[in-house]
């Protein structure tokens, strides 16, 4: 499966835009679960200017995500962030529209290929699901990765 940004407005949903909320590599946590969790299954991959990947961007990195959806749409999410996410957090789906990144590109880590990552993307600021919101969660959340990892094989 490529790993490429599908918009959420193409999803029928809407991005959450925070106002400037990027001042520190913590994302924070919240105790809400929303309605599509966001699962990190990469993080801090570097990401480039240019095509060769020669340019690497300072300050920030990649992170992929694997949207959790209900409505079972299996593409992931590489995104641009200063924040430091973990590979198995999960997290909020939030953007700070003042950070903005132009055409990029990186090694795509599972096939070790470039790829474009983006032709221009806001940064990513969601923050991670808190335990207490995941343990009331857990069952909800097992059968959203059980469907994605279904919905994963039959594209295989």
């Amino acid at each position: 499966m490529p790993l490429e940004k599908l918009s959420e407005s193409f999803r029928g949903k809407k991005d959450h835009v925070s106002e400037g909320i990027s001042a520190s590599e913590d994302p924070g946590i919240t105790d809400v679960m929303p309605v599509v969790p966001h699962k990190v299954l990469y993080a801090a991959l570097p990401f480039y200017s240019d095509s060769e990947c020669t340019r690497q961007v300072e300050g920030a990195t990649i992170t992929v995500l694997q949207p959790l959806d209900p409505d079972g749409f299996q593409l992931l999410d590489v995104v641009p962030t200063c924040k430091r996410y973990d590979v198995g957090d999960y997290v909020s789906w939030q953007l700070n529209k003042d950070k903005v990144w132009e055409e990029s590109y990186y090694l795509n880590p599972e096939s070790g290929q470039v790829e474009q990552a983006w032709t221009m993307h806001v940064e990513f600021v969601g923050r991670r699901i808190s335990e207490k919101a995941l343990a009331q969660d857990r069952e909800r959340l097992e059968k959203l990765e059980a469907e994605y990892s279904k919905g994963d094989e039959q594209v295989m």
